[in-house]
């Protein structure tokens, strides 16, 4: 499999963090390797660490995993966008935080201006994105969110309060890169 990709001489040790290491090209796309190499790994392993000349990738499995095993829409996102904020490539990730964040905000307006049913399950779905992540304000700001998405569901909120939300949310959505 890493053959077909360019990497030569693989070596594999196995244990709670899967080790990789070879010569050849560092893949464009770290995490699409990782995730072809995901459903032959042991259960039991917890991280991969890839090795390719100079370069390294570290990545916890679980959200790869997650990924693989979800259904399509705003859960199989979540989780593709949790696997590139946790996926390392020389100590950085390859989605930052506020990528993370600006992706969340605008997924989570989608769903506060939304008279779908399923709103509030998906920004529930959001709200565990950032914990995954470690993002505790932005724990606290779909928590926001999904409060004033019930209580308008009811009647039991006003305008003001969601436009504070919303405003919170907007701010974030639209932030500079």
């Amino acid at each position: 499999m890493f053959a077909t990709q360019g990497i030569r001489g693989v070596k594999v040790g196995y244990g709670d963090t899967v080790e990789v290491s070879g010569q050849g090209t560092f893949p464009r796309h770290p995490e699409a390797l990782i995730a072809l190499v995901v459903p032959f790994l042991p259960r039991e392993a917890e991280a991969i660490r890839l090795q390719i000349e100079d370069r390294t990738v570290e990545a916890p499995l679980n959200p790869f995993r997650r990924y693989r095993e979800a259904p399509e829409g705003v859960e199989k996102n979540c989780h593709f966008v949790e696997l590139r904020a946790r996926c390392l490539v020389g100590g950085r990730p390859l989605l930052d935080s506020q990528g993370v964040r600006r992706w969340i905000a605008r997924t989570a307006v989608e769903h506060i201006a939304s008279d779908d049913m399923d709103a509030i399950r998906n920004l529930r779905l959001l709200r565990d994105l950032c914990s995954n992540v470690g993002d505790r304000q932005g724990e606290e700001l779909m928590n926001s969110c999904i409060r004033q998405k019930r209580e308008a569901i009811v009647g039991l909120t006003t305008g003001a309060e969601q436009e504070a939300v919303l405003h919170r949310v907007l701010e974030w959505a639209l932030s500079p890169t």
